[in-house]
């Protein structure tokens, strides 16, 4: 069985950036997990949790050894450690490009004629919840916003 820790709103943002003025070079990514001592605490406070229950009398009995970090990983600077070590995303990025940012409440790139952007990449803070039904609810709203801005130009 494998269980996991993850802090689904976290108050630290990372960012995407360009790394030179060449486009083809890849991005600089800054995840920034737990990049405060909230998120910090989360994340701890979750794992020990988490071990509580994977030992309770419940779960115990159908479990194997502890994996990562391992039973004998008991110091809390230890498990932060481990922590740190582990760290990985679930693979849902968004909010690159967040509402009232980047992007005007209109879904236009500020700055730029033409380009809009629709999707989880429009999210100012993530759900707590799989990405892809509130990225379908972003793109029926902005679907919405686009086509009625669009019927009132042309009055």
């Amino acid at each position: 069985m494998a269980a996991f820790v993850a802090v689904v709103q976290p108050e630290a943002t990372g960012y995407v950036t360009l790394n030179t003025s060449d486009y083809r070079d890849a991005p600089l990514i800054r995840s920034n997990y737990y990049g405060s001592a909230g998120d910090k605490a989360a994340i701890q406070y979750g794992y020990k949790q988490l071990r509580e229950i994977m030992h309770s009398d419940a779960l115990s009995p159908f479990l194997g050894e502890e994996l990562f970090p391992g039973k004998n990983v008991t110091l809390d600077l230890d498990i932060w450690a481990a922590i740190q070590q582990g760290a990985q995303s679930f693979h849902h990025a968004l909010g690159t490009v967040a509402l009232g940012t980047v992007l005007d409440r209109d879904w236009r790139v500020k700055g730029l004629k033409g380009i809009r952007v629709v999707g989880s990449a429009a999210m100012p803070r993530p759900p707590t919840c799989m990405t892809q039904a509130p990225s379908y609810a972003v793109a029926h709203r902005a679907a919405l916003d686009i086509i009625r801005a669009d019927s009132l130009a042309h009055r």
